[in-house]
């Protein structure tokens, strides 16, 4: 064996064993920081991040707590107090659709007519009828059936049952309203009280 190859694999055994004892013995840079009073975090879990928990509120009302005392809760500063029913309040049920689908259904043996006015003319669909309200040009045709009976803009519905029916009566019903993306036969999209406006916006 030469000196060269002796002292080479010598070096390498040597120099392994002082770099890792420089590693262990450099001296630590970092200081520990102060630590903060507090840390805050602030998330909205899946909702919208504003207003009432639907899972909370249901607990609350589980372990006996009223509605005004929930509804305070959520919303600090306001007041709960009776109010007149008798004031419109505006929902978009649907927005930017060619067409919605309606029809009536009876919460009893009997309701679930509809009644849709068109400027002077008034439209009615006995309960279960499908009602399409499409837009044509800058008015809005209606067909109950498949067959058009009337075009204008609005298109004003009642249904039974609600504060201001028509002619439709007073038995307990309620309007089943899909836009083209769902079916008329599937859960939801039943409104118990209201009227629906329907306009034409080209």
């Amino acid at each position: 064996m030469d000196r060269t190859s002796w002292i080479k694999p010598g070096l390498s055994l040597l120099t392994v064993p002082a770099l890792f004892l420089a590693v262990l013995t450099l001296p630590a840079t970092a200081q520990a920081g102060t630590v903060p009073s507090s840390i805050s975090f602030s998330g909205s879990g899946w909702g919208h991040g504003v207003g009432l928990s639907q899972v909370g509120a249901r607990g609350q009302a589980t372990e006996g707590r009223t509605a005004t005392q929930i509804l305070t809760h959520y919303f600090t500063g306001t007041v709960v107090r009776t109010v007149a029913d008798n004031v419109d309040l505006r929902v978009n049920l649907a927005f930017n659709v060619s067409s919605v689908k309606l029809r009536g259904e009876a919460l009893g043996a009997t309701g679930g007519n509809v009644e849709i006015t068109v400027g002077s003319k008034v439209v009615k669909a006995a309960s279960k009828s499908v009602v399409t309200l499409r837009t044509s040009g800058n008015s809005v045709q209606v067909l109950v059936g498949g067959v058009a009976k009337a075009t204008g803009n609005p298109v004003v519905v009642r249904w039974s049952g609600t504060s201001n029916p028509g002619s439709t009566g007073t038995r307990a019903s309620v309007l089943n309203l899909v836009d083209p993306t769902k079916n008329i036969d599937s859960n939801g999209h039943r409104y118990r009280y209201g009227r629906v406006e329907v306009r034409s916006r080209t």
